[in-house]
């Protein structure tokens, strides 16, 4: 199952994955993870995650640097493990 999401700076995004919702939020668009009714709440990074892709059991992101405007492609666990750069 893959789905995706674009957003820009203060964006709100759900997506309903295996009973769990990933959420992005506020100016610095950190990504979280939930149940469906709102419980267990947890931060997966602090990165600025700007595009998310889920393939398989991970979440593939792309994070802003702010002072030069790359956006290097990261993956990360659903649980919030093994964070990778990619490129």
């Amino acid at each position: 199952m893959q789905k995706k999401i674009r957003s820009r700076r203060m964006f709100w995004a759900w997506l309903a994955i295996l009973s769990l919702i990933i959420m992005g939020c506020s100016n610095k668009n950190i990504m979280y993870k939930m149940k469906t009714d709102g419980s267990l709440k947890r931060k997966l990074n602090d990165d600025d995650t700007w595009y998310v892709s889920i393939i398989g059991y991970w979440v593939y992101y792309e994070r802003y640097y702010e002072d030069n405007g790359i956006f290097p492609l990261y993956r990360i666990r659903f649980d919030g493990s093994q964070r990778t750069k990619i490129t």
